[in-house]
This record gives structure tokens, sequence and C-alpha cells, in this order.
């Protein structure tokens, strides 16, 4: 797992990754909003399709793969966490 250390996050964060990381476990569709912006994170196995209205925005090969190389707004995820919430 991502050495969150490495980041500025509080406890609240911390667990809300924790259960993002636990639903991808579990092979469960997550739905995060991102200013007004929602997306969709698919798993099927290790790999994660990261869709929103425009269609298939990024493919990545796991958990770590997919916070800290997906780019929103010129930050990766892991950056973003704070400013995350779950979506419709």
């Amino acid at each position: 797992m991502i050495n969150l250390i490495n980041y500025s996050l509080g406890e609240d964060d911390i667990e809300f990754i924790g259960r993002i990381n636990e639903d991808i476990q579990n092979q469960n569709e997550i739905v995060l909003q991102y200013q007004n912006n929602a997306f969709c994170i698919d798993p099927s196995g290790e790999e994660l399709t990261v869709t929103d209205y425009t269609g298939t925005v990024g493919e990545y090969v796991g958990f770590d793969d997919l916070f800290l190389n997906h780019i929103i707004n010129n930050k990766p995820l892991i950056e973003l966490v704070q400013e995350l919430e779950y979506g419709e």
C-alpha cells in the first residue's frame, strides 16, 4: 500500500482511503466525486477502469497505481483525497 506518511492526510482521510481500498479488494464499483465531477472506478480482478461522463479516462493495475497515477487537474488522486467524496 502507498506510504501515506508522505502526504498530509488526517485520520478521516486515511479511513476514507481504507474504505475505497476495501471496496476495490471486494470488487465493488465505486463512484467518487471531485469538484462536482463524478467518476466511477470499476474493478475487474487487479485491473481498475475509471470512467466519467465522457467514457473511459484511465486504466490501472491495482489501488496504488490508481491513486498515484490517475491525474485530475494536474495532481495525482492521492493528493486530492481531502477533496474527494462518494458520488451517486
